[in-house]
């Protein structure tokens, strides 16, 4: 699922670029003619003319449906990642622990693309052979150096910037999945004390229950109106069966 991942933001920055680079060479084209100028009919510029309105007209569509693909593959890229996050399920006993390590290791990728971008920026200027030894130092093969130094698409060499923020993005994720957890984590415990744990709100009400009840209490929920999440059922407190209230 992570190579899945990483094609789709891959995919997601080539559309990306190719939408501006439409936009910009239309736009060029555009800001060549003067403001208001029409095509001259019958004179020597008016096969020039409508060629570059035509190719206005091109550039301008092919950056739409540049852009478009940029959303779809982003889009798709967001639910991946979203997948990967709740890919540890709330209710296993490690939940906590397998969250933690995949944090460490995406703090520890963040470090890396830091440090190599670094690198490749301190020795710019002094060439491509410089930025490779200045790799190699760092631990990294000279074939993976020649990978990372290697422009993309864009032009763009090292650790791309889109990759950066889509790794911060899921930290913040698990980090919020950890919290999830914790909470439900504590209300579990406190419901198994009691057998149940009941939070009541000005109008909703929440319910646990140390373990899962008889079929006939979940059907009295569900007919209330009740919906099961986060370790409890929650709905209002004014539809709650008087059955399970007592």
């Amino acid at each position: 699922m992570t190579a899945r991942l990483e094609k789709r933001e891959t995919w997601q920055a080539s559309a990306s670029a190719q939408s501006d680079a439409s936009f910009s060479k239309a736009r060029r084209l555009a800001d060549s003619i003067p403001f208001g100028q029409p095509i001259l009919v019958g004179h020597h510029s008016e096969g020039r003319a409508r060629r570059d309105v035509s190719r206005i007209h091109g550039g301008v569509t092919r950056g739409v449906e540049a852009m478009h693909r940029a959303d779809r593959h982003g889009q798709a890229a967001e639910t991946i990642a979203r997948q990967l996050v709740t890919s540890v399920f709330s209710d296993d006993v490690d939940a906590i622990e397998a969250l933690q390590a995949k944090i460490a290791k995406a703090e520890a990728n963040q470090v890396k693309a830091k440090t190599i971008n670094a690198a490749i920026r301190k020795h710019a200027k002094v060439g491509a052979a410089a930025q490779s030894t200045a790799l190699v130092a760092l631990g990294y093969t000279s074939e993976i150096a020649a990978e990372l130094l290697t422009p993309d698409f864009a032009g763009r060499v090292g650790v791309p910037s889109y990759v950066s923020t889509n790794n911060a993005a899921n930290i913040r994720r698990m980090k919020a999945r950890i919290e999830e957890v914790e909470i439900r984590q504590a209300r579990s415990a406190c419901a198994a004390v009691a057998g149940v744990l009941v939070d009541v709100g000005d109008e909703n009400i929440r319910v646990t229950f140390a373990a899962k009840p008889d079929r006939a209490v979940i059907d009295a929920l569900r007919a209330a109106g009740f919906s099961w999440g986060g370790g409890a059922w929650t709905g209002k407190r004014a539809a709650l069966p008087e059955g399970i209230a007592s």
